[in-house]
């Protein structure tokens, strides 16, 4: 091979060499850019669906919020619809139902639900996922109003949600049920509010009495039931109505033991000009506003600032302490 062929070959050599090399560079730029794509593209994804996990966690968290407050409302609501109207409801749940998602209910609406029912707190949330990029949509299959205690009322809200993302990053559907604890504390009795027409309202308020005659020495003390008649405090009763049967003009005794009572104070409808009559069964309200006829007990001892109306029927004296320490006479006429 002559000089000049040997340079040709060695200039061919190194120029294939430096091709080579400068493709290996391209292939390894272009895996090296494919794979930096591939993992900012995976990143981006894990960030969205931890930012639409975000999302689903304050949805959870503030539909706890947002069903306690429209099941607050809802009943107060429901408390001024009867007291204004006159009426108890045919059927509290169903009344409830109306209210506490639409607002209204048989053509009333509820000055006190604006921007609290379920389903405007469902559109807020729409309209928030709107500004993410999200589409959400919410179905409430059910509505659940029960009372699992005699003090509290218990509310359950079934909803299926669909969750996407606009690009596609992320699909989620799924069946919830919140629930929220509302105490009826502070609310307004609808025996009281109905029965009277308004003229004498009683809001629940748990006593705090416990001796209500206190007979230590023969003392036939009767401060603890006084206050108790005057202030007309509650206290669970084994044959009253719960607070929800009170709201159907139910008077029978709730058979899952929720049962509450109250001492009606004819005092305040006295004073008021209402006619408080003769004929009273017994101060415990739901006798005294139902038809039912008890054996009555009267002229209690130490009772005498209301002789005219202070009746007890048999079955309160002993739990009103009285029966074996005052003296009554149940020849009421």
């Amino acid at each position: 091979m002559s000089k000049r062929g040997f340079w040709d070959s060695r200039k061919g050599f190194v120029y294939t060499v430096i091709s080579i090399f400068f493709v290996v560079i391209v292939i390894f730029l272009g895996v090296f850019y494919a794979q930096y794509d591939f993992i900012d593209s995976q990143k981006l994804k894990e960030s969205r669906v931890r930012s639409v996990n975000n999302f689903v966690k304050s949805f959870y968290y503030d539909g706890d919020r947002a069903i306690y407050i429209a099941s607050f409302r809802t009943l107060i609501g429901l408390e001024e619809y009867v007291s204004q109207k006159g009426v108890y409801l045919d059927d509290v749940e169903e009344a409830f139902k109306e209210v506490f998602y639409y607002g209204n209910f048989s053509g009333t609406n509820f000055e006190i639900m604006n921007d609290s029912s379920f389903r405007e707190y469902e559109q807020r949330v729409n309209a928030l996922a709107n500004e993410f990029n999200l589409n959400f949509s919410t179905n409430v299959t059910d509505i659940r109003l029960t009372q699992l205690s005699p003090w509290d009322l218990t509310v359950f809200v079934d909803v299926h949600f669909i969750l996407n993302d606009t690009k596609d990053i992320v699909d989620w559907e799924e069946d919830y049920t919140f629930n929220t604890t509302v105490p009826i504390f502070d609310l307004k009795d609808p025996f009281y509010s109905v029965e009277t027409l308004g003229k004498l309202t009683n809001t629940l308020r748990i006593t705090n009495i416990t001796t209500f005659v206190n007979d230590v020495g023969d003392a036939n003390d009767t401060t603890g039931l006084q206050t108790h008649l005057n202030e007309s405090f509650y206290t669970t009763s084994a044959d009253g109505p719960s607070f929800l049967m009170r709201f159907e003009g139910n008077f029978s005794t709730d058979p899952e033991g929720n049962g509450i009572e109250s001492m009606v104070n004819l005092r305040i409808l006295g004073d008021q000009g209402e006619p408080i009559g003769t004929n009273i069964k017994s101060v415990i309200d739901y006798i005294y506003f139902s038809e039912v006829n008890t054996t009555r007990w009267c002229n209690i001892q130490n009772m005498e600032f209301v002789p005219d109306w202070f009746m007890l029927d048999t079955g309160h004296v002993g739990i009103y302490q009285i029966n074996g320490t005052l003296e009554y006479s149940d020849a009421c006429g």
